[in-house]
């Protein structure tokens, strides 16, 4: 999983950019303050989210935009986006990535129960500033264990990605590139995105999660995935054993024996009566007597 979970980050950092312009609002409002203070669509409670299904381990890309839910909570409003967490044995790891760019989103992940209320936060104190370096530009990174249940016996089953007004009203200073960024090629030194110019805090913004876990229990899948998994398994249905006397061999034993009686080939469809009785055919008989009256 650590390979996927590089992978991920490498390709958050090369398509981090363009989705991020996706995600910016028109106009002046590009932190998306404007939105996020309308009273349009405010507010939604957490049990009225929409919840992402996950469906194997892997990344998944949140997207906070101006169409998002909205939630009121004590640390202030904010676009938020749910995710339902996966069956799995034993803990989730998850990494949380979000990329800093012109702006960034400084994410903060609720834990919720079965019951949408918040039994535990991934805040300020995991997800962290940190530097750029050979495999990720300078972003707000963090990584937590989600246990399979907290000690007061209640079991974590949601996921929500939401940000804070005290985030909002910091902003960042662009790290550095490290050393090995820089021996990488990746960056420059000389970079305007390494300029003294403070990061804005922003209402909008993607997020990564990366969720490392033992599926367990029924899996979960999407459409195409169901379609691709079924159209494999017809190819290794299991064949008829031969020697087995199905209702369609034992019709077309029947139509054989009345065709050799109506052509007087009375003891080819004696055979054929004998062969079908000995594959278990309980007509063939009948099939014979029937023809023989009828001839």
């Amino acid at each position: 999983m650590l390979r996927q979970t590089i992978l991920a980050i490498v390709l958050a950092t090369t398509f981090g950019c363009a989705k991020q312009d996706q995600i910016v609002p028109s106009g002046d409002d590009v932190l998306g303050y404007e939105q996020l203070a309308s009273s349009q669509g405010c507010c939604q409670s957490m049990a009225s989210l929409n919840y992402q299904n996950v469906t194997e381990p892997g990344s998944l890309d949140v997207l906070l935009t101006p169409q998002s839910a909205k939630v009121a909570l004590k640390t202030g409003r904010s676009f938020a986006q749910g995710i339902k967490l996966p069956n799995a044995l034993g803990n989730i790891d998850l990494t949380v990535y979000s990329v800093i760019d012109k702006q960034v989103l400084v994410p903060t992940v609720l834990i919720l129960d079965s019951d949408h209320q918040v039994v535990d936060v991934i805040d300020d104190n995991v997800i962290q500033h940190r530097e750029s370096s050979l495999l990720y530009k300078s972003g707000f990174i963090g990584e937590y264990s989600v246990p399979n249940r907290y000690p007061d016996g209640r079991a974590p089953s949601y996921l929500v990605v939401v940000t804070t007004d005290k985030a909002m009203a910091t902003s960042s200073e662009p790290m550095p590139p490290s050393e090995f960024a820089l021996q990488s090629g990746q960056v420059s030194a000389s970079d305007p995105f390494y300029s003294t110019n403070e990061i804005p805090h922003a209402a909008v913004g993607l997020v990564t999660l990366e969720l490392d876990y033992q599926p367990t229990g029924p899996r979960l899948e999407t459409e195409a995935q169901q379609q691709e998994r079924q159209q494999v398994a017809e190819k290794y249905v299991e064949a008829e054993p031969e020697g087995v006397l199905t209702g369609e061999k034992e019709q077309a034993f029947n139509a054989a024996i009345e065709r050799a009686v109506e052509k007087g080939q009375f003891e080819k469809a004696l055979r054929l009566s004998k062969e079908a009785e000995a594959l278990g055919s309980q007509s063939a008989e009948k099939a014979f007597v029937e023809a023989m009256k009828k001839y």
